[in-house]
């Protein structure tokens, strides 16, 4: 299999600095739903902003959520989402300048929970499955972001993961990046030991023929030494 770098997708960090100067395919910042379909898309011969009005009692200005350098490749888009129909219209937005849409199933924050986005969704299937569906049904290049799921052991929680992946694989996934990390386990909880996982993880998620799904290791890789 090719092997490829990437700039993961960082929070406060994946912004068009940090993006403009790495020479790696890069994802953007999480960006929500809700918060980009309030936004006006504004393109330039240079750039493409998504922009809003600020409340008035703070000037007639905008606050800009993304901005995408035109002339380096178009970045991944990384979306928190917890609905089918708000992840489409989000992503058809901005899908003439993006390489794919990444949905964030992996956050264990508690924002992106109590809202049933991020790792929320490892819990909810259907829901996931659905959003994955909308997206692709779009015509879009769809990925996601996931953690190991619940299980009796790391093996039980492989075996689980497995089978959710595998589902979304069904459901026109063409991509996923596996954090070596379940929901409850902080960035404490050192994952090295772990790296064994992806080569066997991507064996069986493509399992049974058809169009490949691509996978991406995610989770303590600290140097290129790592790899």
């Amino acid at each position: 299999p090719r092997l490829q770098l990437i700039l993961a997708p960082m929070v406060r960090c994946s912004t068009l600095p940090l993006r403009s100067i790495t020479p790696f395919p890069s994802w953007t910042e999480e960006l929500v739903d809700k918060s980009l379909l309030t936004c006006t898309p504004v393109v330039t011969p240079g750039h493409v902003s998504m922009s809003r009005p600020r409340p008035a009692k703070k000037g007639p200005r905008v606050t800009t959520v993304l901005r995408i350098d035109r002339s380096r490749p178009p970045p991944v888009l990384q979306l928190g989402t917890s609905s089918p129909s708000l992840a489409a219209a989000a992503a058809a937005s901005l899908s003439a300048h993006v390489a794919q849409v990444d949905v964030n199933m992996g956050c264990p924050k508690a924002f992106s929970l109590q809202a049933g986005m991020g790792a929320s969704l490892l819990s909810t299937p259907d829901l996931a499955l659905g959003i994955v569906r909308s997206l692709a049904g779009s015509g879009l290049r769809v990925s996601a972001k996931v953690r190991l799921l619940e299980g009796e052991g790391l093996e039980g929680m492989y075996s689980n993961t497995v089978e959710f992946v595998r589902a979304l694989r069904g459901a026109g996934l063409d991509a996923v990046t596996l954090h070596a990390r379940g929901k409850d386990e902080s960035s404490h909880v050192g994952v090295e030991g772990r790296r064994g996982i992806f080569e066997r993880f991507r064996r069986d998620v493509n399992d049974g023929g058809g169009k490949a799904l691509e996978v991406i290791a995610n989770g303590d890789f600290w140097t290129l030494g790592d790899v």
